[in-house]
């Protein structure tokens, strides 16, 4: 009678679980835009959209001047927008969430497979999946739809250690060693799974740490751990190939360690961010998580340093006492390492970030399944009875309150304007999140809301990095209110100070690290003087922009209104057609609409110097006219 009720939970406990994401994240997930990298990775890159240009795409650097190599979730992009046409932030939130179920029945698979041996399993795999499932620290990734690279990394990882646990011989190291490499196609941090694999087979053998190790190299190990080199070393070939460098590492940060302890001790810090996250995660969400190394006080470079010691302990008793649970632990302080600073992260100066969780949390919600159980097999009856009350409480509680985080917390990613007012709310002093929000509001519009947040900031020491940033905000709001020879002085001012003293002088240096800047800053000029109306500087800076990246849209958009403006209509038809293959479609629409506005006035305004242009333009308009009449 007990074990078909239990058979019966266990059926339906999947769906139930299911259940709740969906009621956590509905409806507020259909709701959500793209935000944040969001638009340079998705919106702005034809890469992923465009047939011809999808395998140039995901081999690609999903950012100028790092080397994040993620193919395969860049290649389910590419089939979401090609099946779709378009970038459609309402799918790919869906397919998100969809992720993040799949993540969940992985991880229940891992618990049913995990608690074979244990007399109620029905607590590990409970404790472990509604822990995980609803943890508010995974509301950045599935909210986020760049997030997608922390969740898929987490798909495969879990299949390469669900099949590790399922099952034996050459299936086993088949299996595992496939889902280990797509893994690493997803993400960097999966690079350390091997390790969490060899920590968890000791874990369940009775052979001493040096032992274990030794059995690696016996002939019943070499199908498993050959594997997985083989996989290791197939993926550092594809990545050396299409990367310019193995890693990269942010300089600005590592310039700020002043020596070797200062360093650890961020590492350590990085780590009590990661726990604090897992353990209450309530109280600090948010998308950014600053902390400057020059502002650590002695206290806490000593702290930092303690916790690095204490991880150290931590892996020295997990491996002398051989406890499960702690083995787990150090399973989930292991999948940390690649993003704990060891090598300092371009993260924006930020500690860490919560959808770095999304791997490791599995982790940490199975040494929490194990903890549980067991001390559930502690003491008598009535003390079990107590221990199953507090139990039950707990898992309601962590539900309800969990729950309504989520449907709290998922809003706020709705568009880029939401997200950076949660920031600035959270933290009010931090330059870049003042300088995002004037980004978002330009892009809204609202150039009031922007020039009073840059004018409110005005006297903050931004770093080198972000000042130019700040500059290129100034010189865009300026222009788009059309004070474009203010915002196009700006940047001529400051090319001044970089030695570029004329039009004929600009350059973009490819293997500069500083190239995406000057590639903004290029394009931001471009429109300034297209407002100027000097056309031939907006012809000359677009062209160079176009020759440094043929598929940019704007860039194209750009030069074909520098040809109107210089009476090259053939050209700029040429231009502008190609500039509307690269835009998604609601910016084929909206560029439309400006060109109309910008051939109007020019017609208007300069129609003596600019006659085949207008007349081509009056025949077009008229030709347009009788067939919307038809």
């Amino acid at each position: 009678m007990q074990t078909n009720l239990r058979k019966k939970i266990l059926v339906a406990y999947p769906i139930l679980l299911c259940t709740l994401l969906i009621y956590a994240y509905y409806p507020s997930i259909t709701k959500l835009d793209y935000v944040w990298d969001d638009l340079q990775l998705f919106i702005f890159n034809p890469y992923l959209r465009d047939p011809e240009l999808i395998w140039q795409g995901i081999f690609r650097p999903i950012l100028e001047g790092t080397t994040y190599f993620r193919p395969l979730p860049l290649l389910t992009f590419c089939i979401e927008f090609l099946t779709q046409n378009n970038a459609n932030p309402t799918v790919s939130h869906l397919v998100n969430l969809l992720i993040h179920l799949a993540n969940t029945a992985l991880l229940c698979a891992i618990l049913f497979v995990y608690s074979k041996k244990s007399n109620n399993k029905l607590i590990i795999i409970i404790t472990g999946s509604i822990i995980y499932s609803l943890h508010p620290v995974l509301v950045e990734p599935v909210a986020w739809a760049a997030g997608r690279f922390d969740l898929l990394v987490t798909t495969f990882s879990l299949a390469a250690v669900y099949s590790f646990l399922r099952y034996t011989g050459w299936t086993q190291a088949f299996l595992t060693s496939l889902f280990f490499f797509f893994a690493l196609l997803c993400k960097e941090m999966a690079i350390t799974l091997p390790i969490a694999i060899f920590l968890l087979k000791f874990s369940q053998d009775r052979d001493s740490f040096y032992y274990s190790v030794k059995k690696i190299f016996r002939p019943d190990g070499i199908p498993l751990w050959g594997s997985l080199t083989i996989s290791l070393a197939a993926y550092m070939a594809i990545r050396m190939h299409y990367m310019p460098e193995i890693l990269h590492t942010d300089e600005n940060l590592a310039r700020k360690f002043y020596d070797i302890p200062h360093h650890i001790s961020y590492v350590g810090w990085a780590f009590i961010f990661y726990f604090k996250m897992v353990f209450w995660p309530f109280s600090s969400l948010n998308p950014q998580h600053p902390l400057d190394p020059l502002d650590m006080t002695k206290l806490d470079v000593i702290l930092g340093c303690l916790a690095c010691v204490g991880l150290i302990l931590l892996t020295t008793i997990s491996l002398r006492f051989k406890a499960r649970s702690l083995i787990l632990l150090l399973c989930f302080a292991i999948s940390l390492l690649p993003v704990s600073h060891i090598v300092p992260l371009t993260i924006g100066g930020n500690i860490g970030h919560e959808r770095f969780l999304a791997y490791p949390l599995a982790w940490f919600s199975i040494f929490l399944a194990q903890l549980i159980y067991s001390i559930f097999l502690w003491g008598n009856k009535k003390s079990k009875k107590v221990t199953a009350f507090t139990f039950a409480a707990f898992i309601f509680c962590w539900t309800i309150y969990s729950s309504a985080v989520i449907k709290i917390t998922t809003p706020l990613w709705q568009s880029d304007l939401s997200l950076w007012s949660w920031v600035l709310k959270v933290n009010p002093e931090l330059p870049y999140a003042a300088l995002n929000y004037s980004i978002a509001a330009i892009r809204e519009g609202d150039y009031e809301s922007a020039e009073n947040m840059l004018a409110k900031n005005e006297s903050i020491q931004y770093s080198p990095k972000d000042a130019i940033f700040v500059l290129l905000t100034k010189a865009d709001l300026q222009i788009r209110k059309g004070n474009a020879e203010i915002g196009t002085k700006l940047l001529e001012e400051y090319l001044l100070q970089q030695g570029i003293k004329s039009a004929s002088d600009y350059s973009i240096d490819e293997k500069s690290k500083d190239s995406s800047k000057m590639k903004g800053l290029y394009a931001i000029l471009a429109r300034g003087y297209i407002y100027q109306e000097e056309f031939s500087k907006a012809e000359m800076v677009s062209d160079m922009l176009i020759l440094s990246d043929p598929h940019n849209a704007s860039s194209l958009l750009f030069s074909s209104y520098a040809k109107y403006g210089m009476d090259k209509w053939s050209e700029g038809e040429h231009l502008y057609k190609e500039s509307t293959r690269y835009f998604v479609p609601a910016g084929v629409e909206e560029a439309a609409k400006s060109r109309s506005i910008f051939l109007s006035n020019l017609c208007k305004n300069h129609e003596n110097s600019t006659p085949r242009v207008c007349s081509q333009f009056r025949v077009d308009n008229s030709i347009n006219s009788k067939n919307a009449y038809r």
